[in-house]
């Protein structure tokens, strides 16, 4: 991306194999399919109100159900603070700031965000305040909120998470209740919180059973695993899947596991070709799911955008292949009834751009 320091929250490597989800729910091997083969096409730029010359920029992008775009952008090139906004348009952009929550001071950006048709959750920092402190001596200094707009960027409720969670990813169901992935503080494991909008844990289960990064494959599953040894919660993508929701292993050729608030559903293994791992969602229908991939990612940690797969969700057989226009500096990031939605700034003045585009279509 020209003109943007890109930089990513907390990314680390899905520490975990998923053989609970598999031994439960045995894999059964994809009948061979013709794959399809396809190019993009974009062709339309709009220019957005967000960007200058040096801003810092997030590469943790969320493309929403009705195609908005979720990004994170400071708001000026001096700013080390990112701002989370939904962009649909050069005329559609809505902010979700914290503004004030009582009871809490140094409310940190969003660590991590997921966002339903309804609403947008985000994960931060905060500090409780002098007055609370004062008043109540077993209040911590700092802890995790989630905070959870509705799509018009109005602050609808604040969740604070419990001390002994370390959250690293949020999800919220369609029941309203949370979904945190994280770590049990008292004995170091990952595991799955489910809360309500008290903060309350409703459930608690295990999802991961072993550390992957100790696992003989590991460098060829999640090619980061030997530079960030300590697993990836942080950077797997949640995404609604109906009443229940995805975990997106980013980074990895791992499968994604579908949960609801009793624990996994069932996991499917994409087939992704050799060498590929996965970079995000592009958009997930009941027919056809889009995913991003990384054509390589080397030993400094440096990533090499590949083509977008497009799975059955039922299977995770491949079905198609879409190769991205050559020497683009756009970076894909979102499609939605057809049209697809790449990121690039002007080189001139640093502004986000948006392109839009097609599946090319033959003479």
């Amino acid at each position: 991306m020209r003109h943007f320091r890109i930089v990513m929250n907390s990314v680390c490597i899905l520490g975990a194999s998923y053989l609970v989800a598999q031994a439960k729910y045995p894999a059964k091997p994809a009948p061979t399919r013709e794959v399809q083969v396809a190019t993009l096409k974009l062709d339309e730029v709009e220019l957005t109100s967000l960007g200058k010359q040096g801003t810092i920029m997030s590469a943790n992008y969320t493309c929403a159900s009705d195609g908005s775009l979720f990004v994170q952008v400071a708001d000026s090139p001096d700013d080390i603070m990112l701002s989370l906004h939904a962009l649909g348009g050069p005329d559609k952009d809505i902010r979700f700031d914290p503004g004030v929550v009582q009871g809490y001071d140094a409310i940190s950006w969003p660590l991590n965000y997921f966002v339903n048709g309804k609403h947008v959750a985000a994960l931060v920092e905060a500090e409780h305040s002098a007055n609370l402190i004062e008043k109540n001596k077993k209040a911590e200094g700092r802890i995790h909120l989630v905070l959870i707009y509705d799509r018009k960027g109005v602050l609808e409720h604040v969740v604070p998470v419990p001390a002994q969670v370390d959250a690293k990813s949020i999800g919220l169901y369609a029941s309203g209740d949370l979904l945190i992935i994280g770590i049990n503080k008292s004995d170091k494991t990952a595991r799955l919180f489910v809360l309500d909008m008290t903060g309350s844990i409703k459930n608690e289960f295990l999802l991961f059973d072993n550390d992957y990064n100790a696992a003989p494959d590991a460098v060829t599953k999640q090619p980061l695993a030997a530079l960030i040894p300590d697993g990836a919660l942080a950077f797997t993508q949640i995404i609604p899947h109906g009443e229940n929701l995805l975990l997106f292993p980013r980074t990895t050729s791992q499968a994604v596991i579908e949960v609801n608030e009793g624990g996994v559903v069932r996991s499917i293994q994409l087939q992704l070709p050799l060498k590929q791992t996965l970079s995000s969602f592009l958009s997930a229908s009941d027919t056809s799911w889009k995913i991003r991939t990384f054509a390589k990612i080397d030993s400094n940690g440096a990533q090499y955008e590949g083509p977008v797969f497009e799975f059955n969700p039922f299977d995770g057989a491949l079905i198609r292949r879409i190769d991205l226009p050559k020497d683009s500096p756009a970076i894909l990031a979102c499609e939605h009834d057809g049209v697809y939605t790449a990121l690039t700034t002007d080189p001139k003045t640093g502004q986000l751009e948006l392109l839009r585009g097609h599946i090319a279509t033959s003479n």
